[in-house]
């Protein structure tokens, strides 16, 4: 049975620091692994064993040396990155570790730490920079068994689900090389060029006075607004959604999806696409203002075009965006950018084999979507 207790109850707690910069010779060899938040991937327990950055052993009495299986915890800027390190390490300021000891499973230890990442978020919530400092971090109260037996039962089952969900992933990873394969087979000349606004109407959503505000949101309505995190460099992902009434939807102009068209991500993350067809199950979809709509003109294959937008144009989207804290690609440029129009039986043929490839796809990622509910479900059950 569950109990809470402070980490400084459970374990000592050891904030990391990073050795001057000035002394070279504590770069100049690998000596001990050196950990920062970017090491950590989110929303999963980081196996942390080859780190980005290196010490040498005369700075070692200088850092905080930490030993296998301890837990460490991304604690200034982005909060919440969790790992457990396979090898004696050390790590920067930006991370707060639990030392290991006999009394507990370090896993056990992580997954509870994810349990309540969210309250540390919104504790750490900061106009400047979010920060989780040590005497806080100690005082954290966690979901915690003493009973070493529930805790290495409650790790085999958390651990069997994530690594069902990483085997999933390395499926995904097959599938887009053979895909990027596919692509590469098929021969284009440069007479096969030519500028999107030939082939498709560049269509902007309404921007104006009735443009949505939060208060006009709904968990579910009449039409779904896409946001930023629909639409993904692999398509559509509908697993958090925006919708507006039907009174607001026919308040707004342009920026209303028909089957065919294309999303095209213009502002923030540049060049995701996604194709609205008979696969997406909302009839009534509008684009948010970070988006354009590509509309065809010719007899293209819109599945195809999907494909080859996504391939090719992150390189002129480098070359051409403008603004550094938020990118966007201005409409006016967006027009320049020019896409190979092959003859139409050899899109349609590349689309068939596509389409093919892309049910196994989707299969694997709804296993994927379930795996998560599931992970979600057992946290809950055992964390509360």
């Amino acid at each position: 049975m569950m109990e809470y207790k402070k980490i400084c109850e459970l374990a000592h707690v050891v904030t990391g620091n990073t050795p001057s910069t000035k002394i070279k010779d504590y770069y100049l060899h690998k000596d001990i692994a050196f950990f920062k938040p970017n090491d950590f991937s989110e929303n999963r327990i980081n196996e942390l064993t080859m780190p980005t950055n290196w010490l040498s052993n005369t700075a070692e009495k200088i850092i905080r040396m930490l030993p296998a299986k301890s837990v460490l915890f991304t604690s200034i800027g982005i909060i919440g990155k969790i790992g457990i390190l396979n090898v004696n390490a050390t790590c920067n300021q930006q991370i707060n570790a639990i030392l290991p000891n006999e009394e507990f499973d370090e896993r056990f230890i992580a997954y509870s730490l994810l349990s309540i990442k969210d309250n540390l978020i919104a504790k750490a919530n900061s106009p400047v920079v979010p920060i989780i400092n040590k005497t806080d971090f100690e005082n954290t109260i966690i979901p915690y068994t003493a009973d070493k037996k529930e805790q290495k039962q409650i790790v085999e089952v958390l651990d069997e689900i994530n690594n069902a969900i990483e085997i999933k992933k390395k499926q995904l990873i097959k599938i887009f090389e053979y895909t990027n394969s596919l692509f590469n087979e098929l021969q284009f000349s440069d007479d096969c060029l030519m500028p999107i606004e030939y082939i498709y109407n560049i269509i902007d959503g309404d921007r104006g006075n009735n443009y949505p505000t939060a208060n006009d949101f709904f968990d579910k309505e009449h039409c779904l607004f896409l946001n930023a995190k629909n639409v993904t460099s692999n398509g559509f992902i509908f697993e958090k959604c925006n919708y507006i009434t039907k009174e607001k939807d026919e308040s707004l102009r342009g920026g209303k999806l028909q089957y065919g068209d294309l999303v095209l991500t213009t502002r923030g993350t540049l060049g995701n696409v996604a194709l609205f067809d008979s696969t997406v199950k909302f009839d009534n979809v509008r684009i948010n203002s970070g988006m354009v709509i590509l509309r065809g003109k010719k007899d293209m294959n819109s599945t195809f075009c999907e494909f080859m937008i996504r391939k090719t144009i992150h390189e002129f989207l480098e070359k051409n965006k403008t603004g550094s804290a938020q990118p966007q690609i201005p409409l006016r440029d967006l027009k320049k950018y020019q896409i190979y129009v092959p003859p139409k039986r050899i899109q349609d043929n590349f689309a068939a084999k596509y389409t093919e490839i892309n049910a196994i796809k989707d299969q694997i990622n709804n296993e994927i979507v379930d795996l998560k509910i599931l992970f979600d479900k057992k946290m809950q059950q055992y964390f509360g």
